[in-house]
């Protein structure tokens, strides 16, 4: 979970911070099939050669540039949250508010082919026991 710019949760404040849980509890009532299969407009692969050039530099930074995609989940029109999915788990990566990582191709001029997965059965398990997340997530609880 990145806390440094471009694309850092350290941004994220408390009213947004409650939003994005919101939506992250719906993503774990189901499964990636239903998250990257049925709704693939929406959530979906995407290769790591198509994201912006500062994504990019920040995987080779993250020493995560041997990874060829990583997992986008669109929360509404801009705002997204990506992450890098292993062993069943979609570990959080970058807060993407205004879709600057990996701007969207119109389908006329040439949408890019996103992976098709297999359906996997197991439920989408965010990992919120991190302890970047935890650090920003405390202070936020606190003022409760």
């Amino acid at each position: 979970m990145e806390l440094c710019e471009p694309f850092g949760w350290h941004e994220v404040d408390k009213t947004t911070l409650e939003y994005i849980h919101s939506k992250l509890i719906v993503f774990e009532s189901m499964t990636w099939s239903q998250i990257l299969i049925d709704a693939k407009k929406r959530h979906h692969n995407v290769k790591t050669v198509d994201l912006c050039k500062e994504a990019q530099e920040r995987l080779e930074a993250l020493r995560l540039d041997d990874i060829d995609r990583v997992v986008s989940l669109a929360l509404s029109g801009t705002e997204r949250i990506w992450g890098v999915f292993s062993q069943g788990v979609l570990n959080l990566l970058w807060w993407d508010p205004n879709h600057q990582i990996c701007p969207s191709v119109l389908k006329h001029i040439g949408a890019q082919a996103h992976l098709r997965l297999s359906a996997l059965p197991a439920p989408l398990q965010i990992v919120r026991h991190d302890p970047a997340f935890q650090e920003i997530i405390q202070p936020l609880v606190r003022l409760q």
